[in-house]
């Protein structure tokens, strides 16, 4: 799945929850990252960003510092605490997470899922990369900039 349409897909997912208003009053979404800074947590950040820019939305982006879950946990009290509208959330630890997404959900908060599920919690939404699309449409693009004799070096983990 492209990055574009996981973008749209959250926005379809976050609109059909009930969290984007047409109307006047202004809906808080906190968005909140796993404190990934890679390219594809960049481009989906990037995404939640431009949907939270649609008029009538606050939108309020927030990281786990270190991706520590404690400090989510803290994140998402706060944002109970503050009575936000919609928690979008890409989760350091999908179990113990839950115990606060329960919570919010408890408080009437609506709360979506990013790019990983959350156990033990009925969130109301989910939406996530197709990642072993993704593989292929790289792994393709990759093998087009091979030539037959080309040296490959192959890192991961950076």
């Amino acid at each position: 799945m492209s990055m574009k349409r996981m973008f749209g897909r959250l926005a379809i997912a976050m609109a059909t929850a009930g969290l984007m208003s047409a109307a006047m009053a202004e809906t808080t979404i906190a968005y909140i990252t796993n404190g990934n800074t890679n390219e594809g947590w960049t481009l989906i950040n990037g995404g939640a960003k431009k949907a939270g820019q649609k008029p009538g939305v606050k939108f309020i982006e927030l990281a786990a510092e270190k991706g520590e879950l404690s400090k989510q946990l803290a994140i998402v009290e706060d944002m109970i605490t503050r009575k936000v509208n919609a928690i979008a959330i890409a989760p350091v630890d999908s179990a113990g997470i839950a115990p606060a997404v329960n919570k919010a959900l408890a408080a009437g908060i609506k709360v979506v899922a990013v790019d990983t599920g959350i156990t033990g919690a009925k969130i109301t939404s989910y939406v996530a990369t197709d990642n072993i699309k993704a593989a292929q449409v790289q792994g393709k693009w990759t093998a087009e900039q091979i030539k037959d004799g080309d040296t490959v070096i192959y890192v991961t983990g950076v």
